[in-house]
């Protein structure tokens, strides 16, 4: 986001605003569950034109960029875990699994 920050102060300024009007608190350290839906706020609210990338040598456009393996992480690592508890604890209760 520094890179974006960077290069379209404006931009970053007013997905910010979009951000805290949506209810996230950008002054504490979010938790991961904050973070994925922050991100996805992120993804959404940025203009097109942005190129988030480019002092990494990489020039497409934000609507260029294919971001489903970079959701897939975020929900790997934030949503799944606690969707694979659930299912287990379910089945722990049910007697389908042992502890």
């Amino acid at each position: 986001m520094r890179e974006i920050a960077a290069r379209y102060p404006v931009t970053y300024r007013r997905v910010g605003e979009k951000i805290e009007a949506l209810g996230f608190d950008l002054s504490v350290e979010p938790t991961p569950k904050e973070i994925c839906r922050m991100m996805t706020a992120i993804l959404a609210a940025m203009p097109p034109h942005v190129v988030p990338y480019g002092s990494m040598g990489d020039d497409r456009a934000w609507s260029e960029i294919d971001w489903a393996d970079f959701i897939d992480d975020l929900y790997t690592d934030t949503w799944l875990p606690q969707a694979l508890e659930a299912d287990r604890a379910w089945r722990v209760k049910r007697g389908l699994i042992d502890r």
